[in-house]
């Protein structure tokens, strides 16, 4: 799994080769739906660095989890500290904290245990699952919404062809098997 979100430049890149850099170029490539990402990872796949796709939801979840079996790969809480999150809704018991009202650089905060930035907020990732006939689900939460939708375990979604500033993608890529 990728160490980071797909930033602007990256998308760039595969989607528009030659093209001049991203305004941005570090920020999280957003307001894609989920058959760009599938696009994305097509393309990605094409320039013979490997076969790519989006994670499944339990790939996702396990990668975010890093080894840990609470709420967040932090523990039982998220603090702003460690996620761009919007901090003006904190979780029970917690302090507000920040509410940065924007994306951040890709790999702003710390890694979790197994070198994974950004898994918890900043944007909602695409999975390659579905949610149920309509919508494909959404994990990680995002600079918009508390910390409770940052959560290891929670799933949202989206309809395919949604787009919105605070979702994304993250890539896998497959390693082949030897035989």
């Amino acid at each position: 799994m990728s160490t980071r979100e797909v930033s602007r430049g990256q998308w760039a890149a595969v989607m528009f080769p030659g093209a001049p850099p991203a305004d941005g170029a570090a920020l999280p490539v957003v307001d894609i739906t989920w058959t760009d990402a599938l696009d994305f990872v097509d393309r990605l796949s094409r320039t013979n660095q490997g076969r790519f796709r989006l994670p499944t939801e339990i790939e996702w979840e396990y990668a975010c989890r890093a080894g840990t079996t609470t709420a967040y790969s932090t523990g039982a809480a998220l603090s702003t500290d460690a996620a761009n999150y919007n901090g003006d809704f904190p979780l029970p018991g917690q302090s507000a904290g920040k509410n940065r009202g924007a994306l951040m650089p890709i790999g702003s905060f710390a890694p979790n245990a197994w070198g994974l930035h950004d898994m918890h907020g900043n944007v909602w990732e695409w999975t390659s699952e579905g949610f149920d006939d309509d919508r494909k689900v959404i994990r990680g939460g995002s600079w918009r919404f508390n910390a409770d939708s940052a959560r290891c375990a929670l799933r949202y979604h989206h309809r395919p062809e949604d787009k919105g500033d605070s979702v994304g993608l993250r890539v896998v890529r497959d390693v082949p098997v030897e035989k």
